[in-house]
């Protein structure tokens, strides 16, 4: 009653009371035992009025913004509040992890609160402070924003509450703060709930454990489901929901195999020594110190779920049979299984070829018989900025089954009636030359001196390495790796733009030849590096972007979508986090994807992906405002970038509209089976069940011989083929493999180019085997006879109709010898 006479009339704390319930809804900071409901928010709120931190002259927004910054500069941990009696609030220290009491000092609102449910409550508040202040769109970040706890947190650790029942005659509880509150108080305090007794230790444990690996460890409390009056409650171990801890790694320290303690003749070793148990041995270090230690025999990113293994059965009785662990499941998604191919891990083959690539870099620009000297050299190449899905590993010429010769050098060339050779992407190189006037200003005599330094280049780069030449490139092998490497210059663009007319005048304007050039020799070279430091400041960008292709290939949507539309996508997710911290693994980066892409509006708002945090509030504001003005013009998604404010060249080609819907839908499926598992706290979360696409939406597959698929190896379904025995002994161990030859992908290039206007074509580019053919909704209409009606029925009336028993026939023509068989799912084109 109290409360309710102080704010008589003061509708602005109304509404200011339904935006925080809606900011804790959204946060779900209101869920489980100990949370900080609406209540605790409501009284927080007559608390700040009653000392007069708000009035009823302010607006609700400024409430709701006080109501941040109190919360994120205040600590209820070590200085409750509440009232103003020193004595009370300590007694309530002694038995409660937070403290905010009543006026009158008798009722602790937060008793069952955890301390680190807290400590994540101050963290969002501080955040959402920072967006309110900062962000364009602060509000809806804020409030309309859902930030969950599975897209939280890099690492999750489920409790099972029931295997610790199962399991609890040897749990304990061991504090490992002072205090005077013993195992049966606690029970009492809590009603004889078990679990809710250990939160407090296994949270000290935790964070104690990890230490500096980690930047904020937060909790989801369990909680019960409602039950009849008449009936006994559900028993401690009975929870509908089950207990969670989230962690956000620090990327600098979380995955270091050792930890250092004190100095072994210093009094902390000691506690070093209880805490840690057995795992803790003396080391000698390169300083000559010795220090208490604790070394982890394990894979750097799996060291922070072997602490938390360690320190919850040490201290807490938890056995790793109650764990279980949301961390990096969905790379399996990207690892090649071992037993089909025997290559090295992703991470490592990119190593390499950026170390090739490096070296190779330095040999051309010292180059010196070369005319112009060589002023830049860049790498172009997905694998360079390690978004490659399945990194090329470097060639073994032991698989060589027959090769031919050309210019003098051996090239592997594929065996009719053997397997197709595995797929080796070159990776791409532009080289830039120095500026010149005798540079010509007639586009084909350009090329021709392109040709001609490729020429050059080839002569003096022999006796180094295998390569052989082209009128638009160089082949070059290097440790295993295919350079392809073209020489650049930069006027050409303006060269393709100047077209002269009639009257002699000289006109400046794009072209289609010119748009592509521009794209590829300008844009790309910077986007290559823009993209290559957004790697280098989050380790885990590149596995993120390697996944998100990987899932859109699965989905039957490989050539719909350009890579560089994928990475601007993935890099958006990492530098406009908000309402999240910036991903730290690239399980959570995902999950973020896929709902940033079924939930974004992408038809009334542009994609501005800021690198380097070079645009200024008003930059983005114009970028709205043009986008606005010519929204027709531009593209379905339209991705805006520090060098690109004004086009969106990447996204120009697709996806259209159709396949963003399309897109939207899978992301939005795949999405709730993904959370449904690691909310569920699955012991074994497989993630790959979303990798199988459904073939009900197409009208007609097309299966594709698995020994003429390169990528075979990519497939989940992939089973070994035996290698029929060679014709030819000719194997060599100096030649160059076959470069960028993918059956499927010319034979679905040829496809669109015979049958675009009637259907849409879907295949998956890593390893599937089956083309899936959506007929277009108009391309069964009567249309009136012309000289290109082919494959067509003659109606009654004149027009023609596409006949599709033939239009079958030329899909097996076209690609004869590589179609297995093709089949009719619906019927729908029947006139």
């Amino acid at each position: 009653s109290h409360c309710a006479s102080n704010i008589q009339g003061f509708l602005e704390f109304k509404n200011a009371i339904k935006l925080i319930k809606t900011w804790l809804h959204q946060r779900e900071l209101n869920k489980g035992f100990g949370c900080f409901s609406g209540f605790i928010a409501s009284m927080l709120l007559h608390h700040l009025l009653t000392i007069n931190k708000i009035n009823k002259i302010m607006s609700s927004f400024q409430i709701v913004r006080n109501f941040f910054q109190f919360i994120a500069t205040s600590d209820w941990k070590t200085r409750g509040i509440g009232t103003n009696n020193e004595s009370i609030l300590k007694e309530f220290h002694e038995h409660h992890e937070v403290v905010f009491v009543d006026a009158g000092g008798r009722i602790n609102f937060c008793a069952g609160m955890p301390s680190l449910l807290y400590d994540l409550v101050r963290h969002e508040a501080e955040t959402s402070l920072t967006a309110l202040d900062s962000h364009r769109d602060g509000f809806n970040v804020v409030f309309m924003s859902p930030a969950p706890f599975v897209r939280k947190f890099d690492y999750i650790i489920n409790i099972h509450i029931y295997d610790i029942y199962v399991h609890s005659s040897v749990c304990k509880l061991k504090v490992l703060k002072q205090s005077t509150v013993t195992i049966d108080r606690k029970l009492a305090d809590t009603g004889g709930q078990y679990i809710t007794s250990l939160i407090a230790s296994m949270s000290d444990a935790i964070v104690r454990g990890l230490g500096h690996r980690v930047d904020l460890c937060g909790v989801r409390t369990h909680s019960y489901k409602q039950w009849p009056i008449m009936e006994n409650p559900p028993t401690w171990y009975q929870s509908s929901t089950g207990l969670s801890f989230g962690l956000n790694l620090n990327q600098d320290f979380a995955f270091d195999q050792l930890e250092k303690g004190p100095s072994a003749d210093s009094a902390e070793a000691t506690k070093f020594r209880d805490f840690w148990g057995e795992v803790s041995e003396l080391r000698r270090f390169k300083d000559g110190s010795v220090c208490e230690s604790v070394l982890w025999g394990v894979e750097g990113r799996e060291v922070p779920t072997h602490v938390c293994k360690h320190v919850l059965l040490r201290h807490c009785g938890i056995p790793t049979s109650a764990l279980s662990f949301s961390t990096n499941q969905i790379e399996e998604l990207i690892t090649l299984p071992r037993k089909v191919l025997i290559t090295p891990p992703g991470d490592e083959v990119v190593t390499t070829a950026t170390r090739s690539y490096n070296e190779l870099a330095r040999t051309l620009r010292d180059l010196k018989t070369l005319p112009l000297t060589i002023t830049n050299v860049q790498g172009v190449s997905p694998i360079l900025r390690n978004t490659e899905v399945y990194p090329t590993p470097p060639f073994e010429t032991s698989r060589v089954v027959r090769t031919i010769m050309v210019d003098g050098v051996k090239r592997e060339i594929p065996v009719p009636g053997d397997l197709c050779p595995a797929f080796t992407k070159s990776i791409q190189v532009q080289c830039s030359l120095e500026g010149s006037g005798s540079w010509p200003q007639d586009p084909h005599a350009l090329r021709r001196l392109k040709a001609a330094f490729h020429i050059a280049i080839v002569d003096e780069l022999k006796p180094l390495y295998r390569c052989v030449t082209s009128q638009s490139h160089i082949d070059l092998i290097k440790d295993g790796f295919v350079f392809r490497i073209s020489m650049v210059y930069p006027r050409e663009v303006v060269v393709l733009q100047t077209h002269r007319t009639k009257d002699g005048m000289v006109k400046v304007r794009d072209t289609k030849e010119s748009i592509e050039l521009e794209k590829n020799i300008v844009k790309l070279p910077q986007l290559s590096s823009l993209l290559q430091g957004v790697h280098q400041r989050f380790h885990s960008f590149g596995r993120c972007c390697r996944v998100t292709k990987r899932w859109i290939n699965s989905m039957l949507l490989s050539g719909h979508i350009n890579d560089e539309v994928v990475d601007l996508l993935c890099s958006f997710i990492y530098l406009s986090p908000s309402p999240y911290n910036t991903p730290g693994s690239a399980q959570v980066g995902f999950l973020r994807f896929l709902h940033f892409v079924s939930t974004f509006d992408f038809n009334s708002t542009p994609v501005v992906v800021d690198f380097n945090d070079e645009l200024t509030n008003d930059d983005v504001n114009h970028i709205h405002a043009y986008f606005h003005a010519n929204r027709a013009s531009l593209p379905p998604i339209s991705i805006m970038n520090n060098k690109d404010r004004r086009a969106s060249p990447w996204s120009t080609s697709g996806p259209s509209k159709i396949i963003l819907r399309r897109m939207k839908d899978l992301a939005r499926i795949s999405l709730e089976k993904m959370e449904s598992q690691i909310s569920g706290g699955d012991k074994d979360i497989n993630f790959k069940t979303i990798l199988k696409p459904s073939l009900s939406a197409y009208d007609v597959i097309i299966r594709l011989k698995p020994q003429w698929i390169p990528r075979r190896f990519e497939s989940e379904k992939y089973k070994p083929v035996k290698r029929k025995k060679s014709i030819s002994s000719n194997i060599c161990s100096d030649c160059l493999p076959v470069v960028n030859f993918d059956p499927m992908q010319l034979y679905v290039n040829d496809l669109k180019a015979s049958f675009s206007e009637l259907a849409m074509f879907f295949y998956d580019i890593n390893g599937g085997c089956m083309v899936g053919v959506l007929w277009k909704p108009t391309a069964f209409q009567p249309k009136p006879f012309n000289a290109s009606s082919s494959s067509c029925i003659l109606q009654d009336d004149g027009n023609v109709v596409p006949d599709v028993p033939s239009i079958v026939e030329d899909f097996k023509i076209l690609g004869d010898g590589v179609v297995d068989s093709i089949d009719l799912i619906s019927n729908k084109w029947k006139i």
